[in-house]
């Protein structure tokens, strides 16, 4: 699965691909050390939320987006597609 952050434009976004195994353990742990000194509060496999993305238009490799929210932070970044477990 990759996995962007979200930024104020889709090219900066982008350069923030990475590459997760796919599961929400390590999509939080991924999320816990970039964000781990601009955040007041832990992100847990409890607080975050991967949906399908409603209003992309994109095609090719991320035509199948996923929105990645926190409770509390709201939007993150996505992934191109569900986390498998």
């Amino acid at each position: 699965m990759l996995y962007r952050d979200h930024r104020a434009t889709l090219d900066d976004s982008m350069k923030t691909v990475t590459k997760l195994s796919g599961t929400t353990a390590h999509l939080v742990l991924h999320l816990n050390s970039v964000h781990a000194n601009s955040l007041n509060q832990k992100i847990t496999v409890n607080n975050v939320k991967v949906m399908p993305c409603r209003h992309n238009l994109r095609k090719g490799h991320w035509a199948n987006t996923h929105i990645v929210t926190v409770d509390g932070l709201g939007v993150m970044g996505f992934t191109d597609g569900p986390l498998l477990g």
